[in-house]
């Protein structure tokens, strides 16, 4: 038989009992723009569901006892294959999202999604002992045992969905930065939770990624969103801001995107956007919006165009203007001020060639008073001497 190959289970599911090891059969699949042809001699009907599983981007769990199947199809679509499938075996499936429960008809009726099922997990990094902590400290509702033979492994017993959700937590956290050698103490895992009041926590997950948010490792249960990405909880507080913002009744069908300005920084851009008077408009700004140069703006779809134009609209070059940035005084002022003007020069767009230091304005030779001044436009005038007033506070608080 052509381009067939051997289709090894991991794991699969069933009531109350743990098999033993898996049969394996011949399955031959090739697909080519999701139309594929199927060929199985005598194969273990769990190695046929786990192929189709792959192509139909969905979970199968099988409710009945594996057995052997001949099935053969070809230029088909994979979903078609797998009712084909599962009508020649005399099986039905229920779905649910991407949870495919196969079975027959009446046991499907009976059971419904609330089949209590058992399956097998395997890690790369992490061990079983981990994450059954883990599960039990989130409160998830299942049964999980760890055996010492295979520590790298564990078996949970509970509905579809459940297991839907150990896998998701699997992927967040077996990760290598969370490689585990020592047998000894048990590594808790670094997360922090969300919980939503009016937005589905993966509706959230979706709106919060649409602001350039990277989030990916996190887990959804219930009304929790569950994140476990270290770079994501540095800057949680940040997080947090978003999502309540957008845990709202109008968040269910709003808009969300960044733009990020040329010549404005966030916080004259907010209040200049508030000009406009657009109804549903709401302005997010990031941490330190005197010197960011994004927002995230959330508004009704209707008006996402005519407030992309406007944002454009108020992004432009203002005339320069000529305006004192700090001043000093003492014996070493001119080297303070030459500091600030190399200090402000990596740390914001303004060009050194346009900050200046003053002569001498204090006529006295022994106590000189210094200014340093920029010709800059009035946002990037206001941005450096926020700048140097930050300095100015930190360096009092050091005090």
């Amino acid at each position: 038989m052509k381009n067939s190959k051997k289709v090894y289970i991991i794991c699969l599911v069933f009531i109350g009992l743990l098999l033993p090891a898996f049969s394996t059969g011949t399955v031959g699949v090739s697909a080519r723009e999701e139309i594929i042809s199927l060929d199985v001699r005598e194969a273990d009907l769990r190695d046929v569901l786990s192929a189709l599983a792959i192509k139909t981007n969905t979970n199968i769990v099988l409710i009945e006892k594996p057995v052997k199947v001949t099935f053969s199809v070809e230029n088909v679509s994979p979903m078609e294959a797998l009712d084909l499938l599962l009508k020649n075996e005399g099986l039905s499936y229920i779905k649910d999202g991407k949870i495919l429960v196969v079975g027959n008809e009446q046991k499907l009726r009976d059971v419904g999604f609330t089949t209590a099922t058992l399956t097998r997990f395997d890690f790369i990094y992490i061990r079983g002992n981990q994450l059954q902590t883990l599960i039990n400290t989130l409160g998830i509702p299942v049964k999980s045992f760890v055996l010492e033979s295979n520590p790298r492994s564990i078996w949970v017993q509970g509905t579809p969905d459940d297991l839907i959700k150990i896998k998701e937590l699997i992927a967040a956290v077996d990760i290598v930065e969370n490689f585990y050698l020592d047998d000894g103490e048990i590594i808790n895992f670094a997360f922090k939770e969300l919980k939503t009041y009016v937005v589905e926590p993966s509706r959230l997950v979706e709106l919060i990624k649409e602001t350039g948010i990277p989030l990916n490792k996190y887990v959804t249960i219930g009304n929790r969103l569950l994140v476990f990405d270290e770079a994501i909880i540095e800057s949680w507080s940040q997080l947090q801001r978003v999502a309540m913002e957008l845990d709202r009744l109008e968040g269910r069908n709003k808009t969300v995107f960044i733009y990020r300005f040329e010549h404005l920084v966030a916080k004259d851009a907010v209040t200049r956007m508030d000009s406009f008077g657009y109804d549903g408009l709401e302005l997010l700004a990031f941490n330190f919006p005197e010197l960011s140069r994004e927002i995230i703006v959330i508004c009704p779809p209707e008006l996402e165009p005519q407030i992309y134009i406007s944002l454009k609209a108020i992004d432009v070059a203002r005339e320069k203007i000529k305006a004192t940035i700090t001043s000093a005084s003492g014996s070493y002022a001119m080297e303070r001020l030459k500091a600030l003007r190399t200090i402000l020069t990596e740390m914001s767009p303004v060009i050194s060639t346009s900050m200046h230091i003053s002569e001498n304005l204090s006529g006295d030779s022994a106590n000189p008073h210094y200014i340093l001044w920029a010709e800059e436009t009035p946002d990037r005038i206001k941005m450096l001497q926020e700048l140097v007033a930050s300095f100015d506070k930190k360096k009092d608080e050091a005090k």
